[in-house]
C-alpha cells in the first residue's frame, strides 16, 4: 500500500480514518464539493518513535529536546474547502499533560466532514490563534496562513503543519466505506521556533588571549536581534525582491551542510530588510517594531560541556547582500581581560587604574597601558592633576573599565566556507533548528560597550571583533506521532 507521506521536522502524525487500509493517493482525483457528510474519528498519539530529521536541514546532527519541548498539550485541526477556501471545520482536542508522557494515547472520537478540503494541525496553539478563530465569523485559507503571532510561549512550544495544507479529498462514499476501508493520512509537525544554546569548548570558559600571557573569562550571554514576528507555517521562496507572490507554504530548502543553499526560507519582514542600510524600513529608527533585544545578561555555565539554553527565537532570515548586523540575530558574550603585566606596551609600571579595578587603556596602535599616566609617559605629554584632559586631541584610546569587553557573534546557517563572501541564507535562523555555540578561541580584545553592537550596517562576514566560534546547527530529534482519525 502507497502511503502519502510528508516527512519534515518534529513531529510525524499519521492521521487514519478509524482504522488503516485506504490511502488518500488512491482517492479519485475528480472534484467532489458535497460537504454534507461525515464520518467519525479518533486520534491517537505515540511518543516513542524517533527518526532523523530531513536530508536537506540536517545540519551538524540531530539533538534530543528537552521534554516539555516535545510534549503535545492541545491540538487545533482548521479544514477549510477547497471550493472557496472558506472554514469548513475546526477542533480542538486536549491532551492531557500526565497521559501525553505515556506511550500512546487515545482521544475521544469526534466527526470529520467530507469534500474536497485542505487541513492543517497545529499543536499548542497560543491564544492569538484561539482568539481569532474563536472570534471572526468564516476566516479564510488565507487569511490563517498569513496569520504572524508574537510573543511564543516557550513553555508549550507550538508547532504547525511543516508542509501547509494536507490535500485531502472524501467523498460520501468514502465516508460509508471508512469502518472497513479507512483513509490514511500522514502530516508533519514542526516547532515554530528555533533555539540558541551555548557550550563550552575546553578552557571552561578561561581563554588564553592570543598568544599572549593574558586570559579573557567568558561571564555572560545575551541573545541580540531576536525577530519578533514569524508566520505560523512556513514559507519558502527563491528571495527574488519582485516574486513575493511567488513564495510558496512548506517546501524544502536546497542545501544542506555540505551543499550551499540556493533559496530562502521566508519571514514576515524579508522583503523589508533592504541591503541598502541607509534608505532601509528597519532602520535604527523603527527597529524596535521589528526587533527585540534581550534586556539582562544571563550568566555562563563555567564547567565543559554544558549545552546552555540561551533563548527560544522566531525565524529570522533576509537576503543575501543584506546580512548586516542590524538584521541578523546575534549573541553577545561579555567577557572580563585579565591583562598579564608583561602585555602592557613599553614595560610600564603597573597603574593605579589597573591595580584598583582592571581598568586598563588601549591606544589606536593596539598597545595596552595600565593607566592613563602610563600612556602619557610612553608618548612623552606633560600631565598635571587630570591626565585625561592633558591627552585630550592628542592621544586617542579607549577605556576597557573593570577590564570589560564584548564580543559579537552573529548566528549562522548555511555555512558557505568562504570568509570573504556570504553565500545565500549563510546568516539566518530557520525554525525547528538548534544554533549550538562554541568559542574555539580568543585572538584579540573586544569592543569596549554593547550599546550600538545589534545597529551596525557591517557585514556580517566581517567582524571587528577577534573571536573564534563554530556555529552547529542541530535539528531536533523527530518524534513520530500516530494518529487514527
Amino acid at each position: 500500500m502507497k502511503s502519502k507521506s510528508l516527512l519534515l521536522s518534529f513531529a510525524t502524525i499519521l492521521f487514519s480514518i478509524a482504522s488503516c487500509s485506504k490511502d488518500i493517493d488512491d482517492v479519485n482525483e475528480q472534484n467532489n464539493y458535497d460537504y454534507s457528510g461525515y464520518t467519525f474519528a479518533a486520534l491517537t498519539i505515540n511518543l516513542n518513535e524517533e527518526t532523523k530529521a530531513t536530508p536537506g536541514e540536517d545540519g551538524d546532527d540531530n539533538i534530543e529536546g528537552e521534554s516539555y519541548e516535545n510534549n503535545i498539550s492541545e491540538i487545533y485541526l482548521f479544514s477549510f474547502k477547497q471550493s472557496d477556501e472558506t472554514l469548513l471545520y475546526k477542533k480542538a482536542l486536549s491532551i492531557d499533560n500526565e497521559k501525553s508522557k505515556a506511550n500512546l494515547i487515545v482521544t475521544n472520537s469526534f466527526s470529520l466532514p467530507t469534500g474536497d478540503q485542505f487541513i492543517y494541525i497545529v499543536a499548542n496553539p497560543e491564544n492569538a490563534l484561539k482568539l481569532e478563530f474563536n472570534n471572526i465569523s468564516n476566516p479564510t485559507k488565507a487569511l490563517f496562513e498569513n496569520k504572524v503571532f508574537q510573543d511564543q510561549n516557550i513553555n508549550s512550544l507550538m508547532m504547525s503543519s511543516y508542509n501547509g495544507p494536507e490535500d485531502v479529498k472524501i467523498s460520501k462514499e468514502d465516508a460509508s466505506q471508512s469502518m472497513k476501508d479507512p483513509i490514511i493520512l500522514n502530516v508533519t509537525l514542526s516547532r515554530v521556533l528555533a533555539k540558541v544554546t551555548y557550550m563550552v569548548e575546553k578552557y571552561a570558559n578561561l581563554y588564553p588571549l592570543g598568544s599572549s600571557n593574558s586570559k579573557v573569562t567568558l561571564m555572560d550571554a545575551k541573545l541580540i536581534n531576536k525577530h519578533y514576528n514569524s508566520f505560523l507555517f512556513r514559507r519558502v521562496g527563491d528571495g527574488d525582491k519582485n516574486n513575493e507572490a511567488l513564495n510558496t507554504i512548506g517546501g524544502k530548502e536546497t542545501g544542506s551542510s555540505t551543499t550551499p543553499v540556493t533559496n530562502y526560507v521566508i519571514d514576515p519582514d524579508f522583503y523589508k530588510k533592504n541591503p541598502d542600510y541607509s534608505n532601509s524600513e528597519i532602520n535604527s529608527s523603527n527597529k524596535c517594531d521589528y526587533y527585540i533585544n534581550d534586556k539582562e545578561y544571563q550568566s555562563l555555565i563555567m564547567s565543559v560541556a554544558q549545552n546552555q539554553l540561551l533563548g527560544y527565537v522566531n525565524e529570522n532570515t533576509m537576503h543575501q547582500n543584506a546580512q548586516i548586523n542590524t538584521y541578523t540575530t546575534g549573541v553577545i558574550l561579555k567577557a572580563k581581560c585579565i591583562i598579564d603585566q608583561s602585555d602592557f606596551a613599553d614595560g610600564n609600571i603597573i597603574g593605579t587604574d589597573y591595580e584598583t579595578d582592571g581598568t586598563f587603556y588601549m591606544t589606536l596602535d593596539g598597545k595596552l597601558y595600565p593607566s592613563v599616566e602610563s600612556i602619557a609617559k610612553a608618548y612623552s605629554v606633560s600631565t598635571s592633576s587630570d591626565p585625561e584632559k592633558d591627552l585630550e586631541g592628542k592621544i586617542s584610546y579607549k577605556i576597557y573599565k573593570q577590564g570589560i569587553c564584548y564580543y559579537p557573534i552573529w548566528l549562522k546557517h548555511a555555512d558557505n566556507n568562504d570568509d570573504t563572501e556570504m553565500g545565500i541564507m549563510e546568516f539566518g535562523i530557520v525554525r525547528n533548528n538548534i544554533y549550538q555555540l562554541k568559542v574555539n578561541s580568543i585572538s584579540n580584545i573586544g569592543y569596549t560597550d554593547d550599546e550600538d553592537i545589534s545597529d551596525k550596517d557591517d557585514p556580517d562576514e566581517d567582524q571587528k571583533a577577534f573571536l573564534s566560534a563554530n556555529i552547529t546547527i542541530k535539528p531536533w530529534v523527530v518524534r513520530t506521532n500516530y494518529v487514527n482519525l
